[in-house]
């Protein structure tokens, strides 16, 4: 290169000098290429990557002007040497630096149009340096990358292909041997998967070229290049270390070998021979025309022949051309002709489509025959006129697709079921173009297929994805007039998140068929849509199932209006319609969901929506509208569009009251829309700017600046918000919201900006002008301080938001507190180092996070020594900090050594683990440190591991209870709970700390502490190893030695097998799986068998050769061994070492058990099936193990009938994680919904060998069903559990033939003795019994009931048929019908004529009961004709029996089951018969009165049922007999239902009879329940009863002041946060009954005794409303929004928690302003505690214990609560003056106020001081002493306010004199350097210092009220 430069030199030189001579008339071209050389000098000094890409962009932008060459000598020199040195640094950079050769090659093909000469022969050149006879590593990649550019390369390769065929087949051969090893070193992997791509991309070209294959065939010495390559190749196929990916492009590159050859008939030929298995293994030689293939194959399993068959088949398919693919070839062994691409590859691909093999062999099956509908596709007519039709409906291709189809439609493998819907797509198309050239102008295939798949299950999901290929073919409007039950479906399909994509996906699909349909009309397409889908459009985004009206505002409302943008204003004015029966919340919400993809779809802009709807939106109560609505303001198609005046206000007015939000989705919801702002916010101000600076000072300047400023102090005042959110005591949610906003606002608006420097420079530019103008000052130090105070936040979360933004944002050198930075970092390391040394968790990870940030930002980037002379070594900064940490984890570990309960005191230990573990996951340490203190790292890293194994051996030992120097490595068994226990007890005795005769079973701090301290250490020392090795092996392998990785390796095994604490394993095992994968992806062929060798030991364990330990639950850590190293094997692999692992523990599992088997130990069978479950449940390791689910679940069904308690138990769990994995996960709540099903065609296809097994078990439980009369066969409930698991699918012959034989086993087990096997044969006959037997097979079972009663009805029998009746006619119901009339009536005929089972005549009140429940379903399931007359006549003669006369000699459970059942039948009776009110109230008040307590409660909750569902109006009737049922009720459930009843009928807003007055003794009765005698779920429900009732007094004036007095007290109590979430939740509905009437009545009274009432309501509505729970927050919510509001408050009807506060405040400020108690309360609730004792006590407090009492509601936020406080104080006392009343304030309390403010202060200010080392932010750096000193100061800046607000004539000199002394302690409060910046604010200018006091008079203004920030 540095002749190059020197050219360049010289050329520029004789430019300048040309130039010179010249003077103007030099050519504008001579100065550009001036400008060129220079770019091109300044490259190649640059260092840095990012801008050398730069430059390059500069130099192709500079030469693009030039047209031609230059006709000049010195111009065309310089052009020549700039086209040379360009082509040198494009060979230098390719295949190292990708960015930098990708814009060489852009400077390239500039100059190759200039100079192609030149270029062709300089890229010969550098071409012919890299045609070696063997390819390395960096050769490889060079080639790969030259060979990926298509223009300035490939036609050179024309020339040099022969040369490059010879080194690639050099480079082959060199490969052949390590491809054939079993194992193989990622090194040489790297080289294979290189050499195959290039490979590929070699035959590529040749292919496409002249180049023949009897051309490549000469090229080679003794054998031909091309031979060796091919070979290879397909040994590449073969062979067990390539990964599948190599294996891919390595069938890619035969196929386009193939390509080359013109003889399309050996060629055909030879891809026949490929596709075929090998028959043996070894060496095999395959040879056509003038290929030649000579391989060695290994020892191959049919799984790995499948593998490679599917790989050659699907490089044919898609690489080979179709005319060879069209061939006929000879079969081998019928010597017959066929055709290779429909009888060779279709049979292949359609084979691997059912094979359900390891790993994800079904992907590349259907991708080959998606690839082989394709190739048939591209020249169809030439396929149609060769070999005719094979795509007709019922042809042999078309239905083998179809079958593969029906059966994976579902399939749970990724990416097969879009493989599926293209393949159907694909037919479909094949189909009707077949037809087309056929000359048929129509098909019954599309609509028999419609047909087929609307007929199925509506929560099937394969059907949608069928669909949407279908619905094109079809008549749209013609098909959902037939099926008019799809709409219906698709709604339904909307409840489940899991169909709901697809099913919308259809909708879609129907959409696109519509316009496209009226394609030249789309007004006539919109009304068919307005016809056809409006309704059902506004039933889902209405609806009141929450799923679907989420999902359709998801998916349909967006593609809806993108399709139909004029249907907006009609779907708006639905919306609107406030007479719909939609509930205004429902139509809120999906009026803003509309808007939204309106607006995002520019249908509309925000200046044409209704913002009176939108603000209302903002303050509703739901997160979900309010989420919507902030989502619309955010919105915007026009992202340099600047924000509008309107838009800030409401941001203003709306972020500020959603900060604490406790719902993550919607927090999560305004953080995506703000980072949208953002950017909007942004480019928008950059916009305004760019104008400001181009135009002069006019009018319309001044506006654009206002408009900027206006944006840039919401910036501002946004910070401050989140600064000011972030103080100690805020709730997790408001602190998480305002970081994550902060980190926006940096991200957007201080970061790089990206590589593209105009974009960077106009950013900064903004930037600098705002900070110009006096805002954006983003790195104060009262911003770093907030964020330092967030890193001890105990929420990880919020820790780490805090550090990654002083990480990231905040430019060093730090110097805060006054300090230079050398002692600002030993002021942080100091307090990171005090919290290092505590016992609590979350305090060493807050001080390892600190010490990481040190580490990074101070010691990394700043080389400061925090350590100074304590670390003797010398070396760079970040050494010698590592060095540091590791001398004081040493110094811990001695101290450890020698008292461990010392330690877990004052030195852990786990603190140090943890930010060693931090600092050395820094990517810098390792990058700028590589080739620095080399020797030093590798001291410290071995240092490290041997520290590491002493602190693990102290640990295990201490809790093995192995005392000084014995050794406890030999002994392999892992101690028991109580043993360690034990050894912990010893521990504290020899420390002296151990308290004598302590009987309590609870532990002591001390043993909590010891213990704590060992799992956490074990934990950390886990982690941190994984952290060294994958950081080390990553970096630089030389600093770990082999034999110390497998010493780490032997320490995980020693943690996992040898502990017992489930969370120190788990936490271990992420370590280990670190190690595991870094291990198995190395270069190194030593390192990457470690795992494997592990491996061996486990399983070797596993097996039974050694015992580890005795009953250990769940087999502890051997499962997460195996798990670990099988799931790091890299995927697209043939994962060897899973499959070994799985076939050891398949045979540990089934050996069988010996004789003298010890149950006291571990047994090999159950360590193996633990082993099984963990590998299952890996979702990592899904699809590698569905080859093997046959085997495990006969493993696991077969476990249940061991001897061995501990193998079935284990088998159990087993079973369940395989039903998970075989069935998917839930996907409704319902356990045995239909939803949770997989269709029974699937189930077979996939696991086609447990067909028999499962017919056997139950063929063996029949052939012993009389062994005994409660004989269970083991295996009998885990079948019946697996077949009701299925569901229906495509019905054909196929399904009946798979199901069929299942149907009589099943039946014949509905007699069995228990309850269990009788429910589950009735679910499992279902899926059994096609849809269009169901009928015949119910009538058939009750055929073969007994006719009449007799002795010789079995009832067991009888039962189990019912319930199989029963459950049939459910799934009969659900399915749509031809004829649904005919079968009706001949259901209920059959259930008729048995209708004595329902009878007295029936002995049985079990079979008694299901009868009437069949009785009634049938009833309710058929249509109205003369036999479901006779079904309700015969039912409400049965029930009126029941309920008047009850055998007696019935058993007393079934008897009151029968009565039960009776009372439910005849009440839903009532509705499916029109019967007289009379009757149905004597009836109803009958049941109500009941003598059985299960008939009242079945009463109860019919009548809540039907009252949640229907007008109210016709039950007020009931309201007497609840009233007495209240008073003589014994049963809790009973007054429950009672008492939730009442209090419906009473909020209905129905006119209530006359009779129903709260009489005296329900009063009493009520007040008994609401003090808690009946227990508190009937004291809960008691609370808004009692309101009802003190409402009722009050309207009648007949309540007593000490009614009142005691309502208020339980209120007040009740609302505690201790108090049980119901009595909290009661109280709320209480409030909501009376609340507003009380309150109303006492403000009207103006009686100063009554105002207790209203100050217990308030302070009961505050505890609620700042509740951690919703519920009680929720309900005094709507209390809140039913009081008056005033005219400086929200009056929407629908407010938030959050406006509640406000709103309740604000109506006490109103409402009771004339009170001296308001007065008191907000001083009072300003100062509730003494801050000099809460600061005193925080100094004085140690960590005596591990685990501290928390909050006890950690939602509430002191200090939030008292800025309302004060803002309402200040509004009181304007609304006072305002009044012009007497003062409602104490003057001599206030008077003793100020004089006690002042002494307080005079000792606050010093004890602030003396405490500011306390943290690093002293003593304000904490919740409590921080809330108590703020409050402090608010109650403080209230007496200021009071003194300018009022008149002190008598006082006035003592008060200002106090005042002064006041002023005077606050600013030597402000001067202390740590206080947290919401207390600066607090003591700034524009805080308490801004009131200028005047004591003489009373200056009023309102305008001074401070509004709330």
């Amino acid at each position: 290169m540095e002749g190059i430069l020197s050219r360049i030199e010289l050329a520029l030189a004789n430019l300048s000098l040309s130039c010179d001579d010249l003077g103007p008339t030099a050519s504008p071209g001579a100065s550009s290429l001036i400008q060129t050389l220079e770019i091109f000098r300044q490259f190649h000094r640059e260092s840095e990557d990012n801008k050398k890409q730069v430059l390059l962009d500069q130099l192709h932008k500079q030469l693009v002007p030039l047209r031609e060459l230059p006709q000049c000598t010195s111009q065309l020199e310089a052009v020549q040497a700039l086209s040379d040195g360009v082509c040198r640094l494009y060979f230098q950079h390719v295949g190292q630096n990708r960015n930098v050769a990708k814009r060489a090659v852009k400077v390239l093909k500039v100059l190759h149009k200039l100079d192609k000469s030149s270029i062709a022969s300089r890229l010969k050149e550098e071409w012919n340096l890299l045609l070696t006879d063997v390819w390395s590593l960096s050769d490889l990649q060079k080639v790969f990358q030259l060979l990926d550019e298509p223009v300035l390369v490939r036609e050179y390769i024309q020339d040099l292909w022969p040369q490059l065929l010879l080194s690639l087949a050099g480079t082959w051969q060199q490969l052949h041997l390590e491809i054939s090893s079993s194992t193989a070193p990622a090194l040489m992997i790297d080289r294979c998967y290189l050499a195959t791509k290039i490979s590929l991309q070699l035959f590529q070209v040749l292919s496409s070229g002249d180049v023949g294959i009897q051309q490549v065939c000469e090229v080679g010495t003794d054998t031909p290049a091309i031979h060796v390559i091919s070979s290879t190749l397909l040994e590449v196929i073969f062979s067990q270390v390539c990964s599948l990916d190599c294996k891919l492009f390595a069938s890619n590159a035969l196929g386009f070998l193939l390509n080359m050859s013109s003889n399309l008939k050996e060629a055909a030929g030879t891809a026949n021979k490929l596709t075929q298995a090998p028959e043996k293994e070894g060496h095999q030689t395959v040879s056509t025309g003038d290929l030649r293939f000579e391989v060695t194959v290994p020892r191959l399993t049919a799984t790995d022949q499948s593998w490679c068959q599917v790989v050659l088949v699907r490089g044919l398919l898609t690489c080979v051309r179709l005319d060879i693919l069209l061939q006929q070839v000879q079969d081998s062994q019928t010597h017959q002709q066929k055709s290779l691409f429909f009888d060779v590859l279709f049979p292949l691909v359609t084979k691997f489509c059912g094979d359900v093999g390891v790993g994800d062999i079904q992907y590349h099956a259907f991708y080959a025959l998606e690839q082989w509908l394709k190739r048939a596709r591209t020249d169809l007519p030439h396929v149609h006129a060769t070999s005719g039709r094979h795509f007709h409906t019922d042809g042999p291709v078309t239905t083998t697709v179809m079958q593969c189809l029906w059966n994976n439609w579902e399939n749970p493998i990724v990416g097969v079921p879009d493989l599926v819907k293209s393949a159907f797509g694909l037919l479909l198309a094949l189909h009707q173009e077949e037809n087309t050239l056929a000359g048929h102008t129509r098909s019954m295939l599309f609509e028999d297929l419609f047909v087929k798949l609307a007929g199925t299950s509506w929560h099937v999901k394969g059907r949608y994805i069928l669909l949407v290929e279908l619905i094109p073919y079809v008549q749209v409007l013609q098909v959902l007039r037939s099926q008019n039950h799809i709409p219906t479906q698709l709604v339904q399909a909307l409840s489940t998140n899991h169909i709901a994509p697809a099913s919308s996906d259809v909708y879609r699909a129907f959409l696109v068929a519509t316009r496209e349909a009226y394609q030249k009309d789309e007004t006539a397409a919109a009304e068919v849509w307005r016809d056809v889908w409006l309704e059902t459009f506004m039933s889902a985004i209405c609806n009141t199932n929450h799923l679907i009206r989420h999902n359709a505002m998801q998916h349909w409302v967006p593609c809806t209006l993108r399709l139909f943008p004029q249907v907006l204003s009609v779907i708006t004015t639905r919306l609107q319609d406030r007479t719909c029966l939609v509930s205004g919340t429902i139509r809120l919400r999906a009026h803003m969901a509309v808007l939204k993809a309106a607006r995002t779809l520019n249908i509309v802009s925000t200046h044409d929506m209704a913002s009176d709807v939108i603000r209302e939106a903002l303050w509703h109560s739901e997160e979900d509208v309010r989420a919507e609505a902030f989502s619309i303001i955010c919105s915007h198609p026009k992202k340099s569009d600047p924000l509008s005046s309107a838009e800030v206000g409401l941001l203003q007015e709306f972020l500020p009251l959603n900060m604490n939000s406790d719902a993550a989705a919607f927090r999560q919801v305004v953080c995506n829309n703000m980072r949208k702002l953002m950017v909007r916010l942004r480019d928008g101000s950059w916009t305004l700017l760019k104008k400001i600076l181009k135009t002069k000072a006019t009018a319309s300047n001044n506006e654009t600046k206002t408009q900027l400023m206006q944006i840039i102090g919401f910036v501002d005042w946004l910070v401050d918000l989140c600064v000011m959110s972030t103080f100690p005591g805020a709730c997790y949610q408001r602190r998480k919201t305002a970081l994550e906003l902060l980190w926006i606002v940096y991200d957007h608006l201080t970061s790089d900006w990206g590589n593209e420097p105009k974009t960077s420079a106009n950013y900064q530019t903004l930037l600098n002008w705002a900070r110009a103008q006096g805002s954006w000052d983003f790195f104060a130090e009262r911003n770093a301080a907030a964020l330092l105070n967030c890193m001890e936040d105990g929420s990880t979360e919020v820790r780490e938001l805090a550090y990654h933004l002083l990480l990231t944002s905040f430019p060093t050198p730090w110097c805060w507190w006054g300090l230079g930075e050398g002692e600002t970092g030993d002021r942080l390391f100091s307090h990171a180092r005090q919290l290092l040394h505590s016992p609590k968790a979350q305090e060493c990870e807050a001080g390892a996070l600190i010490i990481k940030l040190i580490f990074n930002k101070l010691s990394i980037q700043r080389g400061l020594d925090v350590f100074g002379e304590s670390v003797s070594d010398s070396g760079s900064a970040p050494v010698r900090f590592i060095q540091g940490l590791l001398g004081l984890l040493q110094e811990q570990h001695t101290t450890a050594t020698s008292n461990l309960l010392q330690a877990a005191r004052q030195a852990p230990m786990h603190g140090v683990l943890l930010a060693l573990r931090q600092c050395l996951s820094s990517p810098a340490l390792w990058v700028q440190h590589r080739s620095e203190d080399v020797g030093q790292l590798r001291c410290q890293v071995s240092d490290l591991v041997t520290a590491v194994e002493a602190v693990l051996s102290l640990v295990l030992k201490a809790l093995a209870g192995v005392k000084g120097q014995e050794e406890e490595e030999d002994s392999e068994v892992s101690p028991s709970f109580a043993d360690m226990g034990e050894a912990i007890s010893s521990i504290i005795c020899e420390s002296g700390d151990q308290e004598g005769g302590q009987d309590d079973i609870a532990l002591t701090p001390e043993h909590e502490l010891v213990l704590a301290c060992c799992w956490l250490n074990i934990k950390e020392a886990g982690l941190l190893l994984g952290q060294l090795v994958d950081s080390v092996l990553q970096n630089d392998c030389e600093l770990l030695t082999p034999e110390q990785v497998q010493f780490i390796g032997r320490m995980y095994v020693r943690i996992l097998t040898q502990c017992r604490h489930r969370g120190a394993i788990e936490s271990c095992n992420i370590g280990f799986l670190m190690v595991c994968k870094r291990l198995l992806s190395h270069s190194d062929a030593q390192l990457a068998a470690i795992p494997a060798q592990i491996l061996d030991q486990v399983l070797d364990v596993i097996s039974g050769n050694r015992s580890t330990s005795n009953i250990t639950r769940r087999s502890a850590g051997l499962p997460l061994l195996v798990q670990a190293i099988t799931a790091s094997e890299p995927r697209g692999n043939y994962r060897p070492l899973l499959r070994r692992a799985v076939q050891v523990l398949l045979t540990t599992a089934q050996l069988p058990l010996s004789q003298d088997e010890d149950h006291t130990v571990d047994i090999p069978q159950v360590h193996a099936l633990n082993v099984l479950r963990a590998l299952f449940s890996d979702s990592t390791l899904g699809a590698a193990m569905l080859g093997h689910i046959s085997d495990a679940v006969i493993l696991a069904i077969s476990g249940f009938s061991s001897p061995v308690w501990a193998i079935r138990n284990a088998a159990m769990q087993l079973y369940g994680t395989l039903l998970i994995r075989m069935l998917g996960p839930k996907r409704v709540r319902d356990e045995h919904s239909a939803e949770n099903t997989i269709t029974a065609r699937e189930f077979f296809t996939r696991w086609p060998g447990l067909r028999l097994f499962l017919l056997q078990q139950l063929t063996e439980a029949v052939g012993r069903q009389g062994e005994g009369r409660f004989y269970l066969h083991p295996g009998l409930q885990p079948v019946l559990i697996l077949l009701s698991k299925l569901g229906p699918g495509i019905e054909d012959v196929e399904h009946r033939k798979l199901l069929s034989q299942f149907v009589s086993p099943v039946m014949a087990q509905a007699s069995s003795p228990l309850l269990s096997v009788r429910v589950l044969c009735a679910r499992a006959l279902v899926p059994l019994v096609s849809v269009q037997t169901q009928v015949q097979v119910m009538c058939g079972i009750l055929e073969k009931m007994a006719a009449a009663p007799g002795e010789q009805v079995q009832q067991n029998g009888l039962h189990g048929a019912i319930l199989q009746v029963m459950h049939l006619l459910q799934q009969w119901k659900d399915t749509t019908r031809k004829d649904y009339l005919q079968e009706s009536r001949g259901i209920l005929q059959a259930i008729l004529a048995r209708s004595w089972v329902a009878t007295s005549s029936n002995p049985c009140p079990v079979t008694r009961t299901d009868y009437l429940k069949l009785l009634l379903s049938a009833a309710q399931s058929c249509d109205t004709c003369v036999e479901r007359d006779r079904v309700l006549l015969t039912l409400k003669d049965e029930v009126s029996t029941v309920t008047s006369n009850v055998d007696s000699s019935c058993q007393p459970v079934a008897s009151e089951l029968l009565l039960k059942t009776a009372a439910s039948v005849s009440l839903q009776l009532l509705t499916l018969n029109s019967v007289p009110a009379e009757t149905h109230q004597q009836l109803t008040g009958s049941l109500l009165l009941s003598a059985c307590v299960d008939v009242r409660r079945a009463t109860l909750l019919h009548i809540q049922d039907l009252t949640s569902r229907e007008d109210l109006a016709a039950w007020l009737w009931i309201l007497p007999i609840l009233q007495q049922q209240l008073e003589k009720e014994t049963d809790l459930l009973c007054l429950e239902l009672c008492l939730d009843n009442f209090v419906v009928f009473h909020t209905s807003r129905q006119e209530l009879p006359p009779c129903t007055t709260f009489p005296t003794s329900l009063w009493t009765v009520v007040m008994q329940f609401a003090q808690g005698h009946k227990g508190t779920s009937v004291c809960a429900k008691a609370l808004p009863v009692l309101a009802i009732g003190l409402h009722q007094l009050l309207h009648s004036k007949a309540h007593s002041r000490e009614e009142l007095q005691k309502w208020s007290q339980l209120m007040e109590a009740y609302s505690h946060p201790l108090q049980p979430e119901p009595l909290r939740v009661g109280v709320g509905r209480a409030l909501q009954q009376v609340g507003v009437g009380v309150m109303e009545r006492i403000a009207q009274e103006q009686q100063e005794e009554d105002m207790e009432v209203v100050l217990r309501l308030t302070r009961a509505t505050l505890a609620l409303l700042q509740d951690e729970v919703r519920e009680p927050r929720t309900q005094a919510t709507s209390f809140a929004a039913l009081l008056p509001r005033t005219p400086s408050v929200v009056q929407y009807p629908n407010i938030h928690t959050t406006a509640a506060i406000r709103v309740l405040l604000a109506y006490l400020v109103d409402r009771f302003w004339w009170s001296p108690s308001v007065w008191r309360y907000f001083l009072t609730t300003l100062y509730p505690d003494d801050p000099i004792s809460t600061i005193s006590q925080h100094a004085c407090t140690g960590s005596t214990h591990l685990f501290e009492q928390e909050e006890v509601n950690v939602y509430a936020e002191v200090i939030t609560m008292a800025k309302l406080i004060k803002d309402s104080f200040r509004n009181l006392v304007i609304k006072q003056s305002q009044e012009n009343s007497a003062p409602a304030w104490d003057i001599n309390y206030f008077t003793c106020a100020i004089k006690e403010v002042r002494e307080k202060l005079s000792l606050i200010v010093p004890q602030v001081e003396k405490e500011r080392h306390a943290g690093l932010l002293g003593v304000t750096g904490y919740s409590k002493p921080l809330a108590a000193l703020f409050c402090y100061l608010l109650y403080v800046d209230c007496l200021f306010f009071q003194i300018r607000h009022c008149q002190l004539p008598n006082e006035s000199d003592m008060v200002e004199e106090q005042v002064q002394d006041i002023k005077c302690h606050l600013f030597q409060l402000q001067k202390v350097p740590a206080l947290h910046p919401i207390l600066h604010a607090v003591l700034s200018p524009t805080g308490l210092f801004s009131l200028q006091l005047d004591l003489g008079t009373a200056n009023v203004s309102t305008k001074q009220t401070s509004h709330v920030s």
